[in-house]
């Protein structure tokens, strides 16, 4: 997942630029975990600053689940996605959920931003 959500993140149809990745005092060693989750924080960041849209992670007391919700024109902020089917969407860490829900939310961007085209 972490590919592929890197991979949509910097294609040219999202254009999400990072300078996390060539931040040579967080490269190597144990410090590449950090790295990423910070990663994700920041794409967190534009995703709601650039695009209107919040990925909320809940935890429910055995696994987690996530919320995307998106602000369109001068509508009310409303919610778009609910990903918590135990059997598609099961996640054990805050982690695993925050990646899929900003993969989602890509998604959704890009949708978007084909339709605009």
């Amino acid at each position: 997942m972490k590919t592929k959500l890197i991979e949509l993140a910097t294609s040219k149809q999202i254009g999400f630029n990072s300078q996390m990745f060539t931040d040579t005092n967080l490269k190597h060693g144990l410090k590449e975990n950090l790295r990423y989750y910070l990663w994700m924080c920041e794409l967190q960041k534009w995703c709601r600053d650039k695009h209107w849209m919040w990925i909320e992670v809940n935890f429910d007391s055995i696994t987690y689940d996530v919320n995307i919700y998106g602000k369109y024109s001068s509508e009310e902020i409303k919610l778009i996605s609910y990903l918590s089917n135990p059997y598609t969407y099961l996640f054990i860490t805050y982690e695993q959920a925050l990646e899929e829900g900003l993969y989602q939310t890509l998604l959704l961007i890009q949708e978007e931003n084909e339709k605009g085209n």
